[in-house]
């Protein structure tokens, strides 16, 4: 299970764009002479392709994320009241598919970072036929400090709260503009967020040729809501079992589980406070968090009878989960939620809402990546071979791999870039 954000751009030039204009001189590196770069999206795969860029002071690297925080689909959800309850609501840990050198890089990063730590599949019901043969990785700290941890690294000026509005890349720079209707100019822009937000969010001068519009229209993305619930106090949920996948594609849940058990193991001192939800695709995607919240407690009541359906909702000391497992009658996977007292309540229901939660349907016959010209860049998991982690691994590498393809000592970026 995987999660995204957003935009800038402006400038002049006498003859028509081409590849060569995008060639850095090579001589005595200062800040005039280092390509402008903005990458639009601070979530995996602009934190990795950022990384990959970092070894070259050929750059200076912007970020412009919309939302408050750095992951994008690898999101963490922190509890407001109660200290170290979070929940991961998209991506919930990583497998590994490839094995190229540049997949061996970051993995080891992040290990060697202490960021991911090796996933024990086997506290996970009805994962797939082949899966624990499989290399998993979970994020100790929350999926969203992969990303931050990566960003860190490159050194990169990070925006936060900065969405943008429109890119014009008709002459020799790109014009990025933000909702404040503020403008700056960079060399070279780089969108990670998923295609049909590029679409819908970002106007473009020139507008986007109407074939290449027709097959960028072609990438979906599927909708989702996740549901968090804290508890607090001496609350400890009693499971056999870290998470599950639904054992029916027909259910309304089809994937659960206690945060502690998943980031801390079985074995783990902590008390397990938290639990999250992934429902179906497009269930409840036209309504708001707010106005999905009691639908989804609804289906939670329905599959765990025996945890609480809503906020301050108190129930009795808990047995066995036995509908929900019914479907699987398997006796290693009869969970049980106890309290250590009699009437706890939930401190938060927590949803959120994921309009562009998982690649769908990926751009066709894509390189990694897809070019607007020479001087825009859609990259990300739908222009890799798959739609998760390795798949934004494998985008951020080949976008990296063509940017710096850009650099041989053929010409001087002009310092036309003042906000």
């Amino acid at each position: 299970m995987e999660s995204q954000n957003l935009e800038n751009e402006d400038a002049e030039l006498e003859d028509p764009p081409n590849i060569d204009n995008l060639r850095i001189k090579k001589k005595e590196e200062s800040e005039s002479e280092r390509m402008k770069v903005l990458v639009v999206g601070g979530g995996l795969s602009g934190g990795m392709l950022s990384y990959f860029l970092k070894s070259k002071k050929h750059f200076k690297i912007t970020c412009w994320e919309k939302s408050r925080g750095l992951g994008g689909r690898a999101a963490t959800k922190r509890s407001s009241t109660i200290s170290g309850c979070q929940a991961d609501t998209g991506l919930q840990y990583l497998t590994r598919y490839e094995k190229s050198a540049r997949h061996d890089e970051i993995y080891k990063f992040l290990f060697d970072k202490g960021v991911i730590s090796k996933l024990d599949v086997t506290n996970i019901a009805n994962m797939k036929p082949g899966s624990e043969k499989m290399q998993h990785f979970k994020a100790i700290n929350g999926t969203n400090t992969i990303a931050k941890t990566l960003w860190e690294e490159t050194n990169a000026e990070v925006i936060k709260l900065q969405k943008l509005k429109s890119l014009d890349y008709s002459q020799d720079q790109v014009v990025a503009e933000n909702e404040q209707g503020e403008k700056e100019n960079f060399d070279l822009v780089v969108l990670t967020i998923p295609p049909p937000q590029i679409t819908r969010d970002i106007s473009f001068t020139p507008p986007i040729e109407k074939k290449v519009q027709e097959t960028i229209d072609q990438v979906k993305f599927s909708a989702r809501f996740a549901l968090v619930y804290f508890f607090g106090g001496d609350y400890d949920i009693d499971s056999r079992v870290a998470a599950s996948y639904a054992a029916n594609r027909d259910d309304a849940i089809v994937y659960w589980n206690i945060d502690e058990a998943k980031r801390f193991g079985m074995d783990t001192e902590k008390n397990f406070r938290t639990t999250m939800f992934h429902f179906k695709k497009e269930l409840y995607k036209d309504l708001t968090p707010a106005e999905a919240l009691p639908k989804l407690q609804e289906h939670v009541a329905k599959s765990f009878p025996k945890l609480i359906s809503g906020v301050a909702i108190k129930v009795p000391k808990y047995t066995n989960l036995v509908k929900f497992l019914e479907p699987y009658q398997t006796a290693r996977l009869n969970l049980g939620l106890l309290s250590h007292h009699s009437s706890p309540t939930p401190a938060e229901a927590v949803p959120h809402r994921w309009l562009f939660s998982q690649v769908d349907q990926k751009y066709p016959d894509s390189q990694g990546f897809l070019s607007l010209g020479d001087r825009v860049i859609i990259c990300g998991d739908s222009f890799g071979t798959r739609g998760n982690f390795d798949g934004c691994l494998e985008s951020a590498s080949q976008t990296a791999d063509h940017i710096l393809s850009l650099l041989p000592n053929t010409s001087t970026f002009n310092d036309k870039t003042e906000k």
